[in-house]
This record gives C-alpha cells, sequence and structure tokens, in this order.
C-alpha cells in the first residue's frame, strides 16, 4: 500500500514486527495461543511465536533487542524444552490510528481495500472479512471507525 499510488492517502505507518521460529517437542495445543506471546503451531513440532514491535527501525532485518525481548519471555513461560530454528522480521501494515482501513477507493468503487491490521490480523481479519463480503454482496456495512471513508470524509 506505501508504494501503490491509489492509496496514498491511508495514512499507512508500518512497524517491524519480529518472530521466533521454534521446535517444540511436546507442543500440545493445535489453535493460537495468546499469553504474553502468540504461539502459533505450525507442521513438524514448528511454533511461530513473537510479540515484539517496533515503530522505530532502522532496516527490516531481525534485530538483536527483539531476539533477546522474544527469547527472555519464552524462557519465563515455556515450561517444555525448545530449539530456536529461526529470528524472522518483516514489516506490519499499520495505520496511523491503529485502525485497519475497509472499503472503496474514493474515485472508483469497483477497486476495494482491506489493509492496516498490524498485528491483530490474525483475530481481526475473520470478523471484517465478514463485514466486508456482506457489504459487497448482501447490502450490509462496514463498521464506520474503520471504513476508507474517514481519510477524505
Amino acid at each position: 500500500m506505501l508504494k501503490n499510488p491509489l492509496f496514498k492517502w491511508g495514512k499507512m505507518e508500518p512497524n517491524k514486527g519480529e518472530v521466533l521460529l521454534l521446535r517444540v517437542e511436546d507442543w500440545k495445543f493445535r489453535d493460537i495461543v495468546k499469553h504474553k506471546l502468540f504461539y502459533v503451531p505450525l507442521s513438524g513440532n514448528l511454533l511461530w511465536v513473537g510479540t515484539y514491535n517496533t515503530r522505530d527501525y532502522e532496516d527490516e532485518k531481525p534485530s538483536d533487542p527483539g531476539y533477546n525481548h522474544i527469547e527472555e519471555l519464552v524462557r519465563e513461560n515455556l515450561l517444555v524444552p525448545y530449539e530456536v530454528k529461526a529470528h524472522l522480521s518483516a514489516l506490519r501494515p499499520t495505520v496511523k490510528d491503529n485502525r485497519p482501513i475497509i472499503g472503496a477507493h474514493p474515485e472508483n468503487s469497483a477497486i476495494h481495500i482491506f489493509n492496516g491490521f498490524g498485528s491483530k490480523g490474525s483475530s481481526l481479519i475473520p470478523y471484517f472479512a465478514r463485514q466486508l463480503v456482506s457489504a459487497l454482496w448482501e447490502e450490509g456495512e462496514v463498521m464506520k471507525e474503520v471504513r476508507a471513508d474517514r481519510f477524505w470524509n
């Protein structure tokens, strides 16, 4: 969205998120668990674990402060043996007012935006996807607080 001229009005302010990929032999959960960290089970005893994010970053690469912060929380909270397999980072699509942007483009109603969920994407996207589908196909509405038109009305 930052590089797309159609959406330059979107007030995107990405932040850098970091995670650790762990191998955990004795992980019993199939669902995402959130307690001080988020734990996302993947295949082959792999676990995607993270919580670290910042808007103050020099580059998109994983950082020592990010690694140390996550690994310390893992050490304090994960009571089974684990092995760190990777330290990953990426820019998350966040918006200046910390709410996603959903809705039609102001000049072309055939183009829609569905972005800006940041670190809350896994929990918010299903809810707002239903709202957008309802708005497109069933004459429903997208919640006022996240509608794209808040940037030009």
